[in-house]
């Protein structure tokens, strides 16, 4: 994910499906969100996650280092292969690009 404008604000970030959030809030997260392995990298206003699944959607939530919400930005993930091949599968991405 790639964060544009003031991402300076930007402390960390949640993928929320409705109102439950990884990491952080709620306390059953979808099962969209249970495959989710967390932060791989972030760096200048990317962010990287690793899913073992491809959600069609989620929320992307960014968040002041006092933990006040900046944005909450709805996303549609377009995901395409990255590795293997097109018989057995294999790692897929998504890129998406939230304004904050």
């Amino acid at each position: 994910m790639q964060l544009t404008g003031a991402v300076d604000e930007v402390a960390d970030v949640g993928l929320c499906v409705g109102d439950v959030c990884v990491p952080g809030e709620g306390e059953d997260p979808d099962p969209a969100l249970l495959d989710l392995s967390g932060v791989t990298e972030h760096r200048a206003g990317n962010w990287e996650f690793t899913m073992l699944s491809t959600p069609a959607e989620l929320t992307i939530r960014t968040y002041t280092a006092e933990g006040d919400v900046v944005t909450d930005t709805a996303v549609e993930l377009e995901w395409h292969r990255v590795g293997g091949t097109a018989r057995c599968g294999g790692p897929h991405a998504a890129v998406v690009t939230v304004e904050v």
